[in-house]
């Protein structure tokens, strides 16, 4: 727990959202940090989760998504609001308390500008949860909510919430992605898609691919892809391949699927063709038709979500070593072994360490192939 909210305190940094009196000139500059990590002196002129508006030292007005900020340090933000972050990194738990209160009373004074509130609120609510004082934790979270509208730290406070409750447990989970799916996009289908993987790790297939088929359906979230591939997911763990198959080839006649979605069905179809094919020759090279589709999207750029890729590659290799098995010369059949071997040495060399490359060992030596 302590490093779990250890890194999401250090993470989240000073911001605040909503205006409760203007800023003069002469006042201290706000510094907002860019996702690329570029730092901006600037006057802050609202922050919400959807987008940050502001005009740098030349007088220049931006706006930027909310997702392009990855920071907000105010100028006017309360003396002791730094102490209290320093106490707590001190390990000053009565201190860094005492500091906190101490910062929210100089807002509630006017003593600082309203949008300090939620900064201090998210602060607040880590330590706790450090502290392992969980309800005090999530109460402390939901006043962001609550109290300081639509922030830029609104999101954060939701994110947080759901890593605290997860402490609790399994209800106490559940019940803030229940409360978070009435969200505007993207928190709202980002909190579906969490009850869907919270429904699979409890055994409750039907519930999340339910779950699931609502968010695929619904093109204007930004989460529908996900969604669709959710599906697929879970009718393969519900191993309802008829259902498969006919999702697949929905998604594969729809121009609108994107590579992602084209390959995940892909692979799926190459291989359910392969696996009814038998010994017909022209049934496997159907197969690999599709299977060299899929491949053709090529690996995606984090090799934790190569499920699909690799399929494709497996599929390739049974196929050409299924007509390598009955080529009836000897040159084809090496011809063959060799293209079968050349794909599962891509797996095994591109991801070295999983369970996908020691399958794939296992099908080289199968062939008869060493690595090279």
């Amino acid at each position: 727990m302590k490093t779990l909210f250890g890194l999401a305190a250090a993470a989240v940094l000073l911001a605040g959202a909503g205006d409760a009196r203007a800023q003069q000139k002469g006042d201290p500059m706000d510094v907002v940090v860019l996702a690329d990590g570029t730092s901006v002196k600037c006057r802050i002129k609202s922050a919400t989760h959807k987008e940050v508006t502001y005009t740098d030292e030349k007088g220049k007005a931006h706006t930027k998504k909310g997702s392009d900020i990855g920071q907000i340090t105010f100028g006017d933000e309360p003396m002791a609001f730094p102490s209290a972050k320093n106490a707590v990194l001190a390990k000053l738990p009565e201190k860094a308390a005492t500091k906190f209160e101490e910062a929210l009373k100089e807002v509630e004074a006017k003593k600082a500008r309203e949008w300090n509130k939620a900064p201090i609120l998210l602060h607040w609510g880590l330590f706790l949860a450090e502290r392992g004082d969980v309800t005090g934790a999530l109460a402390m979270l939901k006043r962001i909510r609550t109290e300081c509208g639509d922030s830029w730290w609104r999101p954060e406070s939701w994110r947080s919430s759901i890593e605290v409750a997860k402490v609790k447990g399994v209800e106490a989970h559940k019940s803030v992605l229940e409360e978070m799916k009435s969200e505007p996009e993207p928190l709202g289908s980002e909190a579906e898609l969490a009850l869907a993987d919270l429904a699979i790790s409890r055994g409750e297939h039907d519930e999340a691919l339910a779950i699931f088929k609502k968010l695929g359906d619904n093109k204007s979230s930004p989460n529908s892809e996900a969604g669709k591939l959710g599906i697929l997911r879970t009718l393969k763990s519900l191993k309802r391949n008829s259902e498969l198959d006919d999702y697949s080839k929905k998604l594969l006649d729809d121009p609108a699927s994107t590579p992602a979605l084209q390959q995940a069905a892909g692979a799926w179809i190459a291989g359910s063709q392969l696996e009814k094919a038998g010994k017909d020759k022209a049934k496997i090279r159907a197969a690999l038709m599709a299977a060299a589709k899929a491949v053709a999207m090529g690996p995606p750029d984090r090799k934790e979500e190569a499920e699909d890729y690799v399929a494709a590659l497996r599929v390739s290799a049974k196929g050409w070593a299924a007509l390598a098995a009955d080529a009836p010369k000897a040159e084809m059949k090496q011809e063959y072994k060799s293209r079968a071997s050349g794909y599962l040495m891509e797996i095994v060399r591109a991801y070295k360490g999983t369970p996908w490359a020691e399958a794939a060992q296992l099908e080289l030596q199968t062939l008869g192939v060493q690595e090279n």
